[in-house]
């Protein structure tokens, strides 16, 4: 069969604001003749294009591409132009606001199904390092040289881990990655109470800041911007919290070693009886106690011979313990 074929140059200056849609109607159909398949209702000349532009469908064999450039799987999934049309979002203290319009939407088709992207490895050979599949967002045009960007990444063998990585090169410049949340503030709902709060942030140094941002909402500060909490217990017991941990390192100059301390609420009994506990360890031995503020305003010190070291006006210090018969013994620190 002939493969017919279409005055692409007279369609594109005819009917640019179409332009993707129509040079897909050009490949697909290039396809389908290729084939050997009928394509209907659609034929090859600038009026039957212009037609299913201004309201015909195209039949594909598998697919239909409805007017207005929607993409569809019958009974499988939708491909569309959206993002929440509405009017122009005004000024914001005097900044142009990004306006609304420019998504593209997946839907799928029936009940019960799942909204989702995969993105999947190569079916070729896969990267030993660096990113085997990757979703980027851009801040700037990217080139071989200038790049700001952030990627939720499945890194190779070599890393062996997914990452989220933000990253600048050239002219791109480190911004911070927030987590906000966000209500209020549209046009269409001027009686809603704004709110926005900031949650965490990971900044250019590569630090991590909580509780930074918070304008409006329910709570009010000091609020708990970190919270650690028990699954919800099954059966009756006590259940210590888990622990937050900070590890230092040394190098004898042949091995490295570590040095941790953590801390975790330890429930003493049903009555709510708590001790706030504070742990430290090395290398790979066992956490020994080496403070506990229990929850009856007492402070312990559980090792034997511990002290309390206090600082005189002078600046001198000095040492406060008991010896075995329960006697205070005060000395100056070594």
């Amino acid at each position: 069969m002939k493969r017919p074929t279409l005055p692409i140059r007279k369609l594109w200056s005819r009917f640019a604001k179409h332009d993707t849609l129509i040079i897909g109607a050009v490949l697909v159909s290039n396809f389908v003749f290729a084939q050997n398949q009928p394509l209907s209702p659609v034929g090859t000349s600038a009026k039957e294009v212009n037609d299913v532009l201004s309201g015909r469908a195209v039949s594909i064999p598998g697919f239909t591409l409805l007017p207005g450039g929607v993409f569809e799987w019958p009974s499988k999934l939708r491909f569309s132009y959206g993002g929440g049309e509405s009017s122009a979002l005004p000024k914001s203290h005097g900044l142009v606001r990004a306006q609304p319009g420019g998504n593209l939407t997946l839907q799928p088709l029936g009940d019960y199904k799942r909204t989702a992207i995969d993105l999947l490895p190569t079916d070729g050979r896969i990267p030993e390092m660096d990113a085997i599949a990757e979703f980027t967002l851009h801040r700037i045009h990217p080139t071989a040289n200038d790049q700001e960007m952030i990627s939720f990444s499945a890194l190779g063998k070599a890393q062996d881990h997914y990452s989220i990585v933000v990253e600048a090169h050239g002219k791109g410049q480190l911004k911070p990655f927030s987590f906000l949340v966000v209500r209020g503030g549209l046009p269409a709902n001027p009686n809603q109470e704004p709110f926005s709060a900031e949650a965490m942030q990971i900044t250019p140094e590569g630090t991590t800041e909580f509780g930074r941002l918070r304008k409006g909402g329910p709570l009010k500060r000091p609020v708990n911007s970190i919270t650690l909490e028990q699954p919800i217990p099954t059966k009756a017991g006590t259940y210590d919290s888990d622990f937050v941990r900070w590890i230092g390192k040394t190098h004898d100059g042949t091995a490295e070693h570590r040095v941790s301390w953590r801390s975790n609420v330890r429930v003493e009994n049903q009555k709510g009886q708590s001790s706030f506990v504070l742990q430290k360890s090395l290398d790979d031995g066992a956490y020994a106690n080496t403070l506990e503020v229990k929850s009856v305003g007492e402070l312990e010190l559980p090792n034997p011979g511990s002290a309390v070291v206090l600082e005189s006006p002078n600046g001198r210090r000095w040492r406060l313990s008991v010896d075995d018969g329960g006697n205070l013994q005060v000395k100056p620190t070594e």
